[in-house]
C-alpha cells in the first residue's frame, strides 16, 4: 500500500467520524471493517489500522461529548460583573406578586457584590468586594431566597437607621440574562429583585458570609 493509499484511507475514516448523521455504532463498525480488510498487508498497513482505531476512539468520544453538551445546555456561563458603583435602588414598594420567585429558576452562576455605606473611608455606594459564588452555593442561595418570607404589599415598617450599606447578588442564566437581588445590610433587612421583596434570613446570611455582614455603623 502506498503513502497515498494510507492518506486516502485516513481521510475517509475521519470524514466518517465527523458525520454526526451516522449512528456512532455504525461509524465504529465501518472503521473497524476497513481496517480488518487490510490486515493481510504488513508494515504501514498495520500502523494505519492502529491509527484509525485510535482516531475512532478520540474523535468519536469528542463528538459524542460535544453533542451531549449541546443537548444538556451545559455550555459555560460566565458570572456577571459587579458594577463599580451601586446602581439605583430596586423597587422597594413591596407591591409585587408575593407568589413569584424572588430568583427565577435556572440560575447557573452568581456574583456577590458588597458596597460601602455612609461615613466610611470611601464614598457611599463604592464597590468594596466582589466574590464569584461556588457552583454548589448558587442553587442553595436561590432556594433560600425564594423560601424567605415575603414582604406583604402595602405594609408600613418602622425600620432602624439605614446607613446605605448594600450587597447585590447577580444571578446569571444560560440565555445571557441576569437577575439582581439587592440586600439591605442596615435598616430593615429586606431583599429586592425584579419580581418581589422578602426578608432576608439566617440561611441567606450564612450562604453569603462576609457579603452579608452588618454595617460597621450598626454596631
Amino acid at each position: 500500500m502506498t503513502d497515498t493509499n494510507i492518506e486516502d484511507a485516513l481521510r475517509q475514516a475521519f470524514d466518517l467520524l465527523a458525520d454526526q448523521t451516522v449512528p456512532r455504532s455504525v461509524q465504529f463498525e465501518t472503521v473497524a471493517r476497513r481496517a480488518a480488510a487490510r490486515r493481510r498487508h504488513r508494515g504501514s498497513v498495520a500502523a494505519l489500522s492502529a491509527v484509525v482505531v485510535l482516531a475512532a476512539v478520540v474523535v468519536g468520544t469528542s463528538l459524542a461529548t460535544s453533542q451531549s453538551d449541546r443537548q444538556s445546555g451545559s455550555a459555560q456561563v460566565h458570572a456577571p460583573t459587579c458594577p463599580a458603583r451601586l446602581p439605583p435602588a430596586a423597587d422597594s414598594s413591596s407591591g409585587h406578586d408575593t407568589a413569584a420567585s424572588l430568583v427565577p429558576a435556572g440560575a447557573r452562576v452568581a456574583e456577590g457584590c458588597r458596597y460601602l455605606g455612609l461615613s466610611q473611608a470611601r464614598p457611599a455606594g463604592t464597590l468594596t468586594k466582589s466574590v464569584t459564588l461556588p457552583p454548589n452555593v448558587v442553587g442553595e442561595l436561590a432556594a433560600a431566597m425564594n423560601a424567605a418570607p415575603r414582604v406583604p404589599p402595602g405594609t408600613v415598617y418602622h425600620c432602624p437607621a439605614d446607613f446605605g450599606d448594600r450587597s447585590l447578588v447577580l444571578f446569571g442564566y444560560a440565555n445571557g440574562t441576569t437577575e439582581t437581588v439587592e440586600i439591605n445590610l442596615s435598616g430593615c433587612h429586606f431583599m429586592y429583585s425584579s419580581t418581589g421583596s422578602a426578608f432576608w434570613t439566617p440561611e441567606v446570611t450564612t450562604l453569603l458570609g462576609s457579603l452579608a455582614a452588618a454595617s460597621p455603623l450598626a454596631h
